[in-house]
């Protein structure tokens, strides 16, 4: 388990700011998982397809994907799902506050751009 060290973790854990993936993806096919906000427990599952040896960079990459990332803090799954079926219906008593108010007309959950995903894996160090 790798993560932020602060007083309230009682188990365990390795400090994310010392450790790296590189440090433990070695092989392919390996898999982790990793959980972002633990308040709204976003859960990702990840597949290293492949390691290519000789090729120079050590930023991750995204080779394929699917719909667009949730907005920050909506309130994990349920939140999101509350947020899609009010977009579904401009007649919605929430619409105004969650898609006008907040998201705006233009977000679209099925829209996946993998050149802006490689973007910003390429700001992780």
């Amino acid at each position: 388990k790798i993560g932020i060290i602060d007083d309230e973790v009682d188990y365990e854990l390795g400090d994310s700011k010392k450790i790296t993936l590189i440090d433990y993806l070695k092989i392919k096919e390996q898999k982790f998982f990793y959980i972002y906000d633990f308040g709204d427990s976003w859960n990702h599952l990840f597949f290293v397809e492949d390691i290519i040896e000789g090729v120079n960079q050590i930023t991750p990459f995204c080779l394929e994907g699917e719909r667009t990332c949730p907005p920050e803090d909506c309130g994990g799954i349920s939140g999101y799902e509350e947020i899609l079926e009010v977009r579904r219906d401009k007649n919605h008593e929430r619409y105004h506050e969650l898609i006008d108010g907040w998201l705006g007309e233009e977000f679209n959950p099925e829209k996946f751009d993998l050149a802006e995903v490689n973007k910003k894996l390429k700001k992780i160090k």
